[in-house]
């Protein structure tokens, strides 16, 4: 969790594409940090979201997911 929130710092107020799997709790993170925003900012609030659902063996699969967003100065 700690590789997280050093990342989420390192991009706050920088535009980004950030790549993460479905697997790495980052939405259940997100869901948590907007019912707190009175102590932390999101900085994916307003970032646009694609997804990708990729196979792997059998019926098992994951969902790639991709935010970015370009903040102008």
């Amino acid at each position: 969790m700690r590789h997280y929130l050093d990342v989420l710092t390192a991009l706050s107020g920088l535009s980004y594409v950030y790549f993460t799997l479905d697997k790495s709790q980052i939405v259940e993170l997100c869901q948590w940090i907007d019912g707190n925003k009175d102590k932390v900012a999101n900085i994916f609030e307003g970032a646009s979201v694609t997804t990708v659902k990729s196979p792997t063996s059998g019926r098992n699969s994951y969902m790639d997911i991709m935010l970015y967003k370009l903040n102008i100065i």
